[in-house]
């Protein structure tokens, strides 16, 4: 029975992983879902990269994105939560950071969101080529940087920007995440990587919440700041569960 039942959680774990990529056209042909996340970003600065935790260099002047999953050259739309201020920037490098973080975003978008350098929780849409939307801030974007790369280099500085007087300005409010591990259309589906998780990585503060009369969703949490969930996070990534958001709850 044991047997069973694991392959039978493993066929609707694929399925629903499918169903999370992929959409139907008219035509019956698949098209990708555009890619979005909710999450904590790395915010550039020099040391990242000598310290070896991220592979490339960015320059922190301008509106550039590190991703692991997006190809350069794609244009995404980062939002502010707290406090509703939205930019585009342009994925300049595919590469791998540490897992917890969602992308890797450079000081002067840090600043443009007005972020928050102790929980930076943003939320990262990409634009399809086909929007209209991508054609008219395409434009804005490079005359943007253009301005930015005839700066002087100490206008945007992450030493200026992490400084006590930049925080001083960012409103900082309390705000309560938590970990989505992932949504099952089964009851008895979500009770199985609960007890995985609560057995395996020896956590007690996994949970079920119905969303809808055929969907469970398995989340750890809540927590109020990014450094008291980064140990939980890691922990559930080791056991293969590594497509995690972090979700920001009222």
């Amino acid at each position: 029975m044991k047997f069973k039942l694991k392959y039978i959680f493993l066929f609707f774990f694929l399925v629903s992983c499918v169903e999370n990529i992929k959409l139907i056209n008219k035509d019956n042909t698949l098209k990708r879902k555009p890619f979005s996340s909710k999450g904590f970003a790395l915010i550039y600065n020099e040391n990242l990269f000598k310290e070896k935790i991220i592979k490339k260099k960015i320059n922190n002047r301008e509106f550039f994105v590190l991703h692991s999953i997006l190809k350069p050259n794609i244009y995404v739309k980062i939002y502010n939560p707290m406090n509703s201020k939205t930019i585009i920037a342009k994925v300049k490098y595919n590469t791998s950071y540490p897992i917890i973080y969602n992308s890797v975003i450079t000081a002067r978008i840090a600043e443009e969101l007005e972020l928050n350098y102790e929980n930076p929780y943003i939320e990262i849409v990409e634009i399809k080529k086909n929007d209209t939307f991508i054609a008219k801030k395409a434009k804005t974007f490079e005359e943007e940087k253009n301005v930015a790369n005839k700066a002087p280099v100490t206008d945007i500085n992450i030493n200026v920007i992490s400084s006590e007087p930049e925080k001083a300005k960012v409103q900082i409010k309390k705000n309560n995440y938590i970990i989505n591990i992932g949504e099952y259309y089964y009851l008895d589906n979500a009770k199985i990587v609960k007890n995985r998780i609560t057995n395996e990585a020896n956590l007690s503060n996994i949970k079920i919440k119905k969303l809808s009369e055929n969907k469970f969703r398995v989340y750890a949490g809540t927590y109020s700041l990014f450094n008291a969930m980064k140990d939980t996070y890691f922990a559930i990534s080791k056991l293969g569960f590594e497509q995690l958001d972090v979700i920001l709850i009222n």
